[in-house]
């Protein structure tokens, strides 16, 4: 049974309260902790006013057995816990229920969130934000049930660190301590387990102490330290779960944020990549639900994915150089397709690109179509392709044997990027059929002095550009003209 709480403790500035008290950050003010440990019952977010939780030192620890609640009482501001390494109780999840759907009233944190027995995972419902600034190497399950749970910090590479351990030693001798993070997993064979992670970091005398409580035996061996990203270190065995109701946003319209590689996704919701800068997304993913392509920067997606929903381009670029081949993707209005990679098939909207290839290039469908929708005026290139100026050579779309589409809109331009030679042949689209004509088409941006047509056979789309005469063959021809002129103008004076 589901009992309500009716008594909770407030915070002060020094002190959130006690295992057995339920925590109100209804004191008035922020709270800085400086205990080795806190821990406390749950934790609420319940007033409309901005809160702080700040954990004084790297070390420093809060454990927080029921959850951790917002409350949409608390409005457009936002709630935070900073520093120091945050933990559910030993053997469950850490439970954050976000429920303030206001503007502003996002749950940030930003401290690591660290492995606890046979537990370590993160679950995330209600309908709230929750921003995730830490960098985290716990291995359990993520699970997003409801609203959006951003990731804005880069992942971080694992490391082998060769070492000694001691028994019933948490101090590790020997090791190489660069690179290396407080509250990042630790295992090794001489190890009793995965819930392992730093405390302590000495440079000097290279060593680094384990949280309190292990048991390890001697040996000199090789550690593997952890990788860490927001979401942890986890594989494709236990992968980021996103469910129906849910998103994970990678990146937050800034420059940071990603997804270890190796960390799966199964995708039930939405995976927004909204990212400014160019930045390569692998975390392979699966499941019913769609990609979005959000930010404004170019977004690589490298790998083989099977998720079946739409990929949606709304913005910045996305260059697919591994697979989509069960996703429809769909480019919108400021948004460009890219990449060597294959997707389902395309649907190309007014005001977005396609534009193949990461330089000249092919970019592959799955034997399925390219719906193109025009533009209803002007010249705007929708298919960006660039030409070799020495050779036959351009980008290509393969739509193998899917259909070559005329959709809505009035004008269907390619835009040849001030690229090409003359006298070359150039294939476009290879298609299975069409109902374009090449009295559809147009183009711009041809390099300078460069003419041609388009050339529509079978099952390709080519553009043939004319021959340029060569100098001394204009100047022999004119030479010959005016001889001509000449010897006729002699014979009528004669």
């Amino acid at each position: 049974n589901v009992v309500a709480l009716t008594s909770y403790t407030a915070n002060t500035a020094t002190t959130l309260g006690t295992s057995s008290q339920v925590v109100d950050m209804s004191g008035g003010v922020d709270t800085t902790l400086s205990a080795a440990t806190t821990t406390v019952g749950a934790l609420r977010f319940n007033n409309a006013a901005a809160r702080t939780i700040t954990l004084n030192s790297a070390t420093t620890t809060l454990v927080v057995n029921g959850g951790i609640l917002v409350t949409g009482s608390v409005g457009a501001n936002a709630s935070t816990i900073n520093g120091g390494l945050l933990q559910g109780v030993t053997g469950r999840d850490l439970l954050i229920l976000q429920n303030n759907t206001s503007v502003g009233g996002e749950l940030q944190i930003g401290s690591t969130i660290v492995q606890n027995t046979n537990g370590g995972f993160l679950t995330k419902s209600g309908a709230g934000d929750l921003i995730l600034s830490g960098t985290s190497s716990y291995s359990g399950i993520n699970y997003l049930h409801e609203g959006r749970t951003t990731v804005t910090t880069d992942s971080l590479a694992g490391q082998a660190k060769n070492g000694t351990s001691s028994a019933a030693s948490a101090v590790l001798t020997g090791i190489d301590t660069t690179g290396l993070w407080i509250g990042q997993r630790v295992t090794g064979s001489t190890l009793g387990g995965s819930n392992y992670y730093i405390t302590a970091i000495n440079s000097g005398a290279n060593t680094v102490t384990l949280n309190t409580g292990v048991t390890v035996s001697a040996g000199s061996v090789t550690f593997d330290m952890s990788a860490g990203s927001s979401l942890g270190s986890g594989t494709a065995a236990n992968a980021v779960q996103i469910g129906a109701t849910a998103t994970l946003q990678i990146g937050n319209g800034g420059t940071t944020g990603n997804l270890l590689s190796t960390q799966g996704v199964v995708n039930n919701g939405i995976l927004s990549l909204n990212r400014t800068n160019a930045f390569t997304y692998s975390s392979i993913t699966s499941g019913a639900g769609s990609i979005v392509q959000a930010g404004t920067g170019t977004t690589t997606l490298a790998g083989t994915h099977t998720y079946t929903g739409n990929t949606l381009v709304n913005a910045g670029t996305l260059l697919v150089n591994g697979s989509v081949a069960s996703s429809l993707t769909v480019v919108n209005n400021n948004g460009a397709l890219g990449g060597s990679g294959t997707v389902a098939s395309i649907v190309l909207n007014l005001g977005g690109v396609v534009t193949p290839g990461n330089s000249i290039g092919t970019l592959n469908t799955n034997n399925g179509a390219l719906v193109w929708n025009g533009q209803t005026s002007g010249t705007f290139g929708q298919m960006k392709f660039e030409l070799s100026n020495a050779s036959n050579s351009s980008d290509l779309l393969n739509l193998g044997l899917g259909v070559f589409d005329k959709g809505t809109g009035s004008v269907f331009s390619f835009d040849f990027l001030g690229t090409g030679g003359d006298g070359f042949t150039y294939t476009l689209v290879n298609f299975g059929s069409t109902d374009f004509s090449v009295g559809d088409l147009s183009y711009t941006n041809l390099a300078s002095g460069l003419s041609g047509s388009f050339v529509q056979n079978a099952n390709t789309l080519q553009f043939v550009t004319n021959v340029i005469p060569e100098p001394s063959t204009v100047l022999l021809a004119g030479m010959g003209l005016a001889f001509v002129l000449w010897r006729g103008r002699r014979r009528v004076a004669v």
